[in-house]
């Protein structure tokens, strides 16, 4: 549901200089992430998560920081060449969220399991 209606409250957009657009949905241009979504449970516990390693700079955002080449000579952004980069930051974008309404459904659906017992 967060990737459909693109946050619940809705994600910040991203700048068109870093590689946004018109018609492109946010944190959805592969639909990896959400793909890689997966959750379980067990007699005493659920969970939710993916395995995805950049996943966490979505969920929380980054602060401004500084991007160096290390592996070549520079970075190439546009047809052009930096030896680093002054990025902007990330905005939190959380994907892995629960409304008021999630939270009841849940607990409704908890207590539906219990009253079976």
């Amino acid at each position: 549901m967060n990737f459909r209606q693109e946050g619940r409250p809705k994600w910040k957009s991203r700048s068109s200089k870093f590689g946004g657009g018109e018609g492109r949905k946010l944190l959805q241009r592969t639909g990896a992430m959400a793909a890689s979504i997966q959750m379980g449970s067990n007699g005493n516990q659920a969970w939710v998560g993916t395995n995805k390693p950049y996943a966490i700079y979505q969920q929380f955002g980054t602060k401004p920081h500084v991007i160096q080449a290390k592996n070549k000579k520079a970075l190439a952004f546009g047809g052009k060449a930096f030896k680093k980069v002054n990025h902007p930051g990330t905005p939190a974008r959380p994907f892995l969220q629960l409304t008021e309404i999630d939270k009841s459904d849940i607990l409704d659906i908890i207590g539906q399991h219990l009253s079976q017992i």
